[in-house]
């Protein structure tokens, strides 16, 4: 899925691996404050979970103008993820084509990472179930890895697990996503827009539909001010 967004960034100056802490109103637009320093902008475009995004609207002191978007975003949820990494000693088959959705059992999808072309070893990558993931998700780490390292057994064969990796993923789909493609809105007047894969259907296609409409309403926005 990477690939989708590092084809569009091409010939953009995109900054990895730093941490947004807080994301402020100024007197010129916005200040995106982080842990390393920080960016000033006329234009936000907050693509992250929404929990995840007002906080970081809320550590600027920065409060939306429209109460209606604020009730919307609010009204937002998402089902968590655990998701399950092994690493083997041999490749196995996971469906035809290197992955399988499920609609029972403990996983809702499987994915063979050497045959996505993302591990040079063979590897799978389980995703469980809402149900199962909202079952474990308090649980001690330990008992969640090995639970659902036993369900994932049956879908090993006679491979042996050389490493395994469970990691949380808080915010993997949204329960409700919006109908809308994104949300355009303002702190104080200054443009703020709202996107990712809670608008749009959700998922990698509802990610890229919201991302290019809101990259359609900030040309609107600069056709408009000139």
């Amino acid at each position: 899925m990477t690939a989708l967004a590092k084809h569009a960034a091409r010939g953009l100056n995109v900054r990895v691996n730093a941490k947004v802490t807080a994301i402020r109103p100024t007197a010129a637009g916005w200040q995106v404050d982080r842990t390393d320093g920080s960016n000033h902008a006329d234009t936000v475009v907050l693509t992250a979970p929404v929990p995840q995004a007002l906080a970081l609207l809320e550590g600027g002191a920065a409060a939306l103008d429209d109460p209606a978007v604020v009730r919307q975003l609010m009204a937002v949820d998402y089902h968590p993820t655990l998701a399950l990494m092994v690493v083997l000693d041999r490749p196995v088959t996971i469906g035809h084509v290197g992955a399988v959705q499920l609609t029972d059992g403990s996983f809702g999808f499987i994915a063979d990472n050497h045959a996505k072309g993302i591990s040079t070893a063979p590897a799978v990558t389980f995703h469980a179930s809402h149900a199962v993931s909202a079952a474990l998700w308090d649980d001690d780490p330990d008992h969640a890895r090995d639970t659902l390292l036993r369900e994932a057994a049956s879908w090993l064969g006679e491979a042996t697990v050389i490493h395994v990796q469970l990691k949380r993923w808080r915010y993997a789909q949204p329960t409700a996503p919006l109908a809308e493609s994104c949300l355009a809105t303002a702190v104080d007047g200054r443009p703020i827009v709202f996107a990712g894969d809670m608008f749009a259907g959700s998922k990698v296609e509802g990610a890229f539909t919201s991302g290019r409409a809101a990259a359609l309403d900030l040309l609107g926005q600069e056709r408009s001010a000139g």
